[in-house]
This record gives C-alpha cells, sequence and structure tokens, in this order.
C-alpha cells in the first residue's frame, strides 16, 4: 500500500487572491510561519520519502519540513501549478474585470478551457497521471509527502480517487495543509482533508482497515 501526503506550500510574497501559478515566487514571511507550524504539528513518523514541485514556494515548504527527517527533497516538474499564460502576476478581481470575456470563455468548461497563453486543468492531469501512475508501481508500501501546489493536489486527488476532474474544486487545500490517501490493490481511500497535522494514530487505523477493506472507488 501507498500512503500519500499531499502538502501545500505556505503563503507567497504574491499573496492571497493574486495569480502565482508558472510564476516562481518566493513564500512570505508568513508563508514560512504556517509551513514551520505544520512541521511542529505533524504527528506521524518520518516519511520514507519526501517529494516537492521545483518551484521555489514549495521547495521552501520542503525544506522546512525535511528539518525534522533529514531526508532528500526530490523535485519533479509534473506536479508544477497551472500555468495561467497571460494572467500571472495579476489578481483574480482584475482577470473577472478587465478580461471578462477570457475569464469567461475559460470558467465555463475550467477543466478543458486553456488560460490564455497557458494550461487547462485537463493539461495538468496528463502530467499528473504520469507522476501518479509511476509512484503507483514504484513505491508500494511508502510514505511519501508530496509537496505541491492547489491546483496539482486536486488534480492529483482526483486522478488517485477516480473522480471526474469536475470535483477538483470541491477540495479545500489551504496554504501548509495536508491530504492524506491510501492506494492500494484492493481499494484507495482519502484518509483525512486539508488537515493542520497527520494525525498518526488515526492514519495507522486508517491503513489497517484500507488493508482489510472493499474496492471502494
Amino acid at each position: 500500500m501507498l500512503t500519500l501526503y499531499f502538502v501545500r506550500h505556505g503563503e507567497t510574497e504574491l499573496g492571497p487572491g493574486i495569480i502565482a501559478g508558472s510564476t516562481d515566487v518566493a513564500l512570505s514571511a508568513r508563508g514560512l510561519s504556517q509551513t514551520g507550524a505544520l512541521r511542529e504539528l505533524w504527528l506521524d513518523a518520518a516519511p520514507d520519502m519526501l517529494m516537492a514541485s521545483p518551484m521555489l514556494r514549495a521547495q521552501q515548504t520542503a525544506q522546512e519540513l525535511s528539518k525534522d527527517w533529514n531526508i532528500e527533497i526530490r523535485p519533479d516538474h509534473r506536479i508544477v501549478e497551472m500555468d495561467f499564460g497571460d494572467w500571472e502576476g495579476r489578481a483574480w478581481d482584475d482577470v473577472c474585470e478587465n478580461d471578462s470575456p477570457r475569464f469567461r470563455r475559460w470558467s465555463s468548461d475550467w477543466v478543458r478551457e486553456r488560460a490564455p497563453g497557458g494550461e487547462s486543468l485537463a493539461d495538468v492531469a496528463n502530467r499528473c497521471a504520469s507522476w501518479l501512475t509511476e509512484a503507483g508501481k514504484r513505491l508500494d508500501g511508502k510514505t511519501v509527502v508530496v509537496v505541491a501546489h492547489s491546483g496539482s493536489i486536486r488534480v492529483l486527488l482526483c486522478l488517485a480517487l477516480g473522480l471526474s476532474l469536475d470535483f477538483a474544486m470541491k477540495f479545500t487545500v489551504d496554504y501548509s495543509r495536508v491530504t492524506g490517501v491510501t492506494i492500494s490493490d484492493q481499494s484507495t481511500r482519502c484518509l483525512f482533508v486539508n488537515s493542520q497535522t497527520v494525525p498518526a494514530t488515526q492514519t495507522r487505523e486508517e491503513q489497517e482497515v484500507a488493508r482489510a477493506g472493499p474496492i471502494d472507488s
């Protein structure tokens, strides 16, 4: 059984409401504090592996988490955030108000419609699916922390749980929060969503249930 803990990076210097996407921005002071709090609250044992998006905000988050684990951070470009093209660095409110025709077209089908000059959620899913398939084959029996972004984490959850990408925005993915899933031949289970920590006792119990339980995904 593969256990995946998806961690979103902390708040960035751009701040909430600004489109970061493929823009390589650092964590803010608040983001560093958020990530430090997650590290201090982490209840589970050290993972077998720590993987992260190569983007600076994800790498800084992974570096903070790894202080207690003494393990290598393995970057993978396939789990980077969605590229929002022409909208990078702008506020969502600005895009909605001042680029409304293109915003309406994109928002009418944000799974398949590409942001102007950028990606669609389906594009993100194609590369995330490659990563998830490889992880399922190579990392069975491992516990892996994956530091990524709100978009790529939502996509990975849909892929892991066998859900349509239309469900992606139903998952809450806040800064420096963690969501856990287990994947095995028998079942795929969501352990917890958007948590401030990894509840070690609960996770072990859920893993035992996942080993014995029926297929439910």
